[in-house]
């Protein structure tokens, strides 16, 4: 600190003198003991990490790598608000200390994963990304790129910056291995112009445009390289996407037409899973499809529109998957009833090999339960099995009994059947007291099958048919306001009859938090606890959605 003498006018006395000496000595001696004790708690540093002191520096790369893996996805967020709020990532590990820092820096597989989230300051990221990236060194790249609309107006000329921000993430093509992209149509013309025609390793490609109303424009074109394999693509049209079929094994896509459902079969002669949501309608120049076989599909997931019924009979009337083993359903958005001797009659040329089953939504206004329990027969390979009903009613509990009374026929009726998931909704105490029959069916059924399976006599050793291992309910709705009715003693019954058969049954309750008060809720949870308490082997599961 600097002292100014106020005893004369002149030099200062000799005691100021001395005074700004010491002064001086100090804060030279202070800055010589701050550098001495950061150097000891560097040595410190250095050899008491549990870590560095006893490990290889290999051994340590390979513990960041478990470490990010496990604590979630390894990406830079480059959000609104910095320091970065992910502490999983390898700048949290790099800020420990510096010999963690060198080692985070030198292993590459640590930047080979990159989110980038919308920021209005991309300038202020560029570098940061570009340094991310070069850390990756030649290993292949896995980037996710999200960039909502956020209000712009598409067709205004983007900022010199962003296009900058895009052209230095293009830079890096020739290691992409992985591309998600959600952008509007104006960065994905920039950016997927010629960045794609330079990837030679990407093998999986999703693509989500968010302006909607330029979903339908030709210019939009996405070049698919060879080498994809895994091709998503929603919001945008099907036409503007330039497809390379040929290695594609697996593809995603929204709102495609029946025409473009056969042209992709067509062009995709290896193609494994197939995921079709909100198939359109017919259009005015739909012409009749001929029969087409695909002998490669192994998954096929149809979600047709709202009014999509008839239209979605036209593509199974004239398609069959011999080697098909998943097989996923959505009736609700069908409005207009399915043509069930279609989907029946597809079933029995593609069903041969089918062991998993979803048949979703179902709404019994347009299917009876009858004709559901029919299409399950067609299906004897079927080792799991998944209903969802739209409301729990009469007409489901129907459909329950007959499924659990074909149970006790033997050797006809879902023989491998391993697993039984039933998931229903807008249910009531009533409900609950009609479940108890179709439990009661199940019971006899199992019992007749298990008499069956024990004293069933093969001449050559096989075994006979078993029940199904699990068989889950999942039971989904507001808590009622009337007071709890409890199961009759014929539901307590059942129950011991099927944990002495074996089975392993799952009451699962989902309750919806935003619509049942907490009182509710502490009913349903004191309900579920005291109906099931003493059945150890049938774990009973409730849960907030």
């Amino acid at each position: 600190m600097s002292y100014v003498c106020q005893l004369s006018s002149g030099k200062p006395c000799s005691a100021c003198t001395e005074l700004g000496s010491f002064d001086a000595l100090n804060l030279s001696s202070k800055a010589t003991f701050t550098e001495e004790r950061r150097l000891l708690l560097e040595r410190i540093n250095a050899s008491h990490d549990p870590l560095s002191s006893y490990l290889p520096y290999e051994l340590i790369s390979k513990i960041f790598d478990i470490y990010c893996e496990d604590s979630g996805y390894p990406a830079l967020v480059l959000s609104r608000a910095m320091p970065i709020p992910h502490t999983t990532t390898p700048m949290y590990l790099a800020s420990v200390c510096t010999t963690w820092r060198d080692i985070a820096f030198t292993t590459p597989s640590l930047w080979s994963s990159l989110l980038i989230k919308y920021s209005p300051s991309w300038f202020a990221y560029k570098d940061l990304m570009a340094a991310w990236l070069d850390r990756a060194k030649v290993m292949p790249l896995s980037i996710r790129i999200s960039l909502p609309k956020n209000g712009e107006n598409a067709k205004i000329p983007m900022l010199p910056h962003k296009i900058a921000f895009l052209a230095t993430i293009g830079c890096y093509a020739a290691r992409w291995q992985t591309l998600n992209l959600l952008m509007p149509t104006s960065l994905s013309r920039v950016f997927l112009g010629t960045s794609l025609l330079i990837a030679p390793i990407l093998s999986t490609l999703q693509l989500h445009i968010t302006d909607k109303e330029f979903q339908d424009e030709p210019d939009i074109v996405v070049l698919v390289t060879p080498r994809v394999s895994t091709l998503k693509i929603s919001n945008i049209c099907l036409k503007t996407v330039k497809l390379d079929c040929v290695n594609l094994t697996s593809i995603q896509i929204s709102m495609p037409s029946i025409d473009e459902i056969f042209e992709i079969l067509r062009r995709a002669p290896g193609l494994r899973e197939l995921d079709l949501t909100d198939i359109c309608e017919i259009s005015s120049t739909y012409t009749v499809p001929q029969n087409l076989t695909h002998g490669t599909l192994q998954s096929l997931i149809l979600f047709p529109k709202t009014f999509g019924g008839s239209d979605i009979c036209i593509a199974l009337e004239h398609l069959t998957f011999p080697v098909l083993q998943r097989f996923t359903y959505n009736f609700k958005r069908s409005r207009i009833p399915l043509d069930m001797s279609i989907f029946s009659d597809f079933l029995q040329r593609s069903g041969k090999n089918i062991t998993f089953l979803s048949l979703e939504q179902i709404d019994f206004d347009c299917i009876s339960p009858a004709s559901l329990v029919a299409v399950l027969a067609l299906i004897p390979s079927l080792t799991e099995v998944y209903l969802e009903c739209w409301k729990l009613d009469l007409l489901c509990i129907e459909m329950l009994e007959l499924t659990f009374n074909f149970f006790g026929v033997p050797n006809s009726f879902l023989p491998n059947l391993q697993i039984f998931k039933y998931r229903g909704a807008k249910y009531d105490m009533r409900a609950w007291i009609s479940l108890t029959r179709a439990f009661e069916y199940l019971t006899s059924a199992l019992n007749d099958r298990m008499a069956f399976h024990t004293n069933h006599k093969d001449p050559y050793n096989r075994r006979g048919p078993s029940p199904p291992h699990t068989v889950q309910f999942t039971l989904v709705n507001r808590f009622p306001r009337d007071n709890i009715i409890p199961l009759p003693d014929t539901a307590f019954r059942s129950f011991h009859k099927l944990k002495e058969a074996g089975l392993r049954l799952k009451i699962c309750e989902e309750t919806w938090n935003k619509r049942g008060t907490k009182g509710e809720l502490d009913m349903l949870a004191y309900f579920m606890e005291t109906a099931f308490s003493e059945f150890d082997d049938f774990p009973v599961h409730w849960f907030d959605v």
